[in-house]
């Protein structure tokens, strides 16, 4: 679906988390190739907001684009939609640790607690929060917990 350009709204969490990169890539295909992925909106609050392609939006904007192709989805978590539709992108350690920090909140929203509950009553895994948000971001376990340590204790060294 066709719209115009001005009807669709990048999703604030994405500054939030990712840092912004360089576009001139992506202008230049967009300019050799046209939009040939729609970005993907949701309705919410009224508004189209963008869960992925922003880095198309800002690109297309730049060219002056005023009608663009987009695809309209409904999802039960934003946050952790937005995040996987960044699953292949390339990340600094600090895009890493940020999608890390908003996936362990929704992850115990949704699940509770940090490592989970009993299950020698329940006779089921238990959820551990940091190896599943460590296997969402594509990084060990071990990977994760020393990406965050070092954010704790030294947080000029991710730069």
């Amino acid at each position: 679906m066709k719209v115009n350009i001005d009807t669709i709204y990048p999703n604030e969490l994405n500054d939030e988390i990712y840092q912004n990169t360089d576009l001139t890539d992506l202008i230049q295909s967009l300019q050799r190739n046209g939009q040939l992925e729609p970005i993907v909106v949701m309705r919410q609050k009224g508004k189209m907001t963008i869960v992925s392609g922003h880095r198309r939006y800002f690109a297309l904007k730049q060219l002056g684009v005023k009608e663009v192709e987009i695809r309209i989805d409904k999802f039960d978590n934003p946050i952790i939609a937005l995040i996987e539709f960044n699953r292949y992108r390339q990340k600094t350690a600090t895009d890493i640790l940020r999608e890390g920090r908003y996936l362990e909140q929704e992850y115990r929203k949704k699940m509770g607690g940090g490592k989970g509950t009993r299950t020698d009553l329940k006779k089921t895994k238990s959820f551990d929060t940091l190896q599943k948000v460590a296997q969402d971001i594509g990084i060990g376990t071990s990977n994760y917990k020393k990406l965050k340590a070092i954010h704790r204790l030294s947080p000029d060294l991710l730069e």
